[in-house]
């Protein structure tokens, strides 16, 4: 068993198997190679030290740290798909994933990211109906026993929001609020939100911020969706964002974990829902 340190773990897995030709000696006989342990650090000089500490264990100690590894992901993975078919159903009562559209995705270890499948009835998805997904690369790690279904074709974009933004969990919903809250928006780009009492259920944000939520043009395609929201994701204007609302079609709501995400998708349809029926009844947005 070889033990390293690095800063990629994905890159440094490819070199291992012969990409760059930059992998180890000690690899390079035993391919292909295969990820079998990982922890972060908070620094290389702590890195460092862990690694001493490891290769200093014997096989047998070693076959320990492994197991006892793999049964704590297990069971974190079963409890995340869980929660996925849990929150799906509960997303598909609210009317956010309703017709097969919409879904989620969460991640449970270390750059490994359960999406649900595309195409199927959210309501009625199961948690052996999930694809492990690379959260970095987006290549399929594993996918379900049941050969007919396909991944999310939102998967990149998911990817993308866990790679800028650190996100632990994104839903993508098709509510109807959320398309109309484009609409309404006295600006193409953004959407500015004030003077509501429910600003404070969004991480770092209290009931006298000014939210702005970017606003991006809809696509034929999913994955053609990526420059705009790569540009809405390092725009500093929205860097206080959890949400980026596609006009026609729907938004993307993330947080730090799978309860953040839910709180956030929450909070931002309520915020979504009182600035359209405030529309309605005062015959424009109110400003504060």
């Amino acid at each position: 068993m070889y033990t390293g340190i690095t800063r990629d773990v994905t890159r440094r897995v490819a070199e291992h198997n012969g990409a760059n030709g930059r992998g180890a000696k000690y690899t390079q006989g035993r391919r292909p190679v295969l990820l079998s342990y990982a922890e972060v650090q908070p620094n290389k000089s702590c890195a460092l030290k862990r690694e001493a500490a490891i290769k200093r264990l014997s096989k047998t100690d070693k076959e320990l740290l492994l197991m006892k590894k793999q049964s704590t992901a297990s069971k974190e993975e079963s409890n995340t798909r869980n929660l996925v078919c849990e929150f799906l159903r509960l997303f598909y009562n609210n009317g956010w994933v309703t017709g097969t559209g919409g879904g989620i995705s969460a991640t449970f270890s270390e750059g490994q990211l359960l999406t649900a499948p595309t195409g199927v009835h959210k309501e009625r998805v199961l948690p052996a109906d999930l694809f492990v997904v690379n959260s970095q690369t987006c290549e399929i790690v594993r996918s379900p026993k049941n050969q007919s279904l396909r991944l999310s074709e939102c998967a990149p974009i998911f990817c993308q929001i866990i790679q800028r933004r650190g996100a632990g969990a994104v839903l993508h919903s098709h509510a109807l609020s959320t398309v109309l809250a484009s609409d309404i928006s006295d600006s193409k780009d953004a959407l500015h939100i004030e003077g509501l009492e429910m600003l404070k259920g969004i991480a770092n944000e209290n009931n006298k911020s000014r939210h702005v939520v970017p606003i991006v043009s809809n696509t034929m395609y999913e994955r053609e969706l990526c420059s705009a929201i790569e540009g809405a994701l390092t725009d500093e204007a929205y860097a206080r964002a959890y949400c980026i609302l596609v006009r026609d079609h729907g938004a993307y709501i993330w947080g730090k974990d799978i309860w953040e995400a839910k709180r956030h998708a929450e909070v931002y349809h309520f915020l979504f829902e009182a600035i359209l029926a405030r529309k309605q009844i005062h015959g424009r947005t109110p400003s504060f």
